[in-house]
């Protein structure tokens, strides 16, 4: 009798954990693993360049010499492959941002930095060395500047979201450079304005504020 009703209480502990997980995961459903980040990010690269494209030939308006700055200005050409670059790594980038482990694959993100620094480094290098006097303004790119990533921003975060970002600094950086890219390529094909104080003030620091705004909302916009 003693050995049956040890046997009957070791039949209940060794119950005990099997009633728990049941209970713990009776009402889960299976969910898909997240696809790779170059996938989960393609839609989103492809989907803001038609969207800035449209906006910038058929909403706005591109400038008159687009054609000719795309292939006999090299300055010109510097500026949109460089932001080009920034745009497209650092928003396939987020894709591994967005996994708590960046797949063990974290060095990805030195490669929108590296552009990000070549970037910098052309903006400031053309500040110091090219004529600064009798500077043209054109305000319009700061309503521009809205139209052509308003929408981009907005799936982005919507994308991001859907992950789940470990670090939504890092979250917020990326997307800054990512949109700030896309937006300024914009502006740089619709604003026939090539002086280097608009572009600088007009054109580049706004998206910097508009970093500084994503990095102290980034706790509620990029947060799982």
């Amino acid at each position: 009798k003693g050995n049956d009703r040890m046997s009957n209480d070791s039949k209940k502990e060794n119950k005990g954990p099997e009633d728990l997980i049941s209970k713990l995961s009776g009402d889960l459903e299976p969910c898909e693993p997240l696809k790779h980040p170059l996938k989960r990010m393609a839609p989103w690269v492809i989907i803001a360049s038609l969207y800035v494209a449209l906006v910038a030939f058929f909403g706005i308006g591109v400038r008159p010499d687009i054609w000719d700055m795309l292939i006999h200005n090299h300055r010109f050409q510097l500026d949109i492959g460089l932001a080009t670059m920034i745009y497209l790594s650092s928003g396939f980038v987020l894709g591994w941002v967005n996994l708590p482990d960046m797949r063990q694959q974290p060095w990805v993100v030195a490669i929108p930095v590296v552009f990000l620094v070549l970037f910098i480094g052309n903006i400031l290098f053309r500040l110091f060395t090219e004529n600064l006097a009798n500077p043209n303004y054109d305000m319009i790119c700061f309503p521009h500047s809205v139209y052509l990533t308003v929408i981009p921003l907005g799936y982005l975060i919507f994308l991001i979201r859907k992950g789940c970002p470990a670090c939504h600094k890092k979250s917020a950086l990326f997307a800054t450079m990512a949109i700030s890219a896309i937006g300024w390529i914009g502006l740089r094909f619709t604003s026939p304005i090539d002086h280097m104080v608009h572009i600088f003030f007009v054109q580049f620091l706004p998206f910097i504020a508009l970093g500084i705004l994503l990095g102290i909302l980034s706790a509620k916009l990029f947060r799982w």
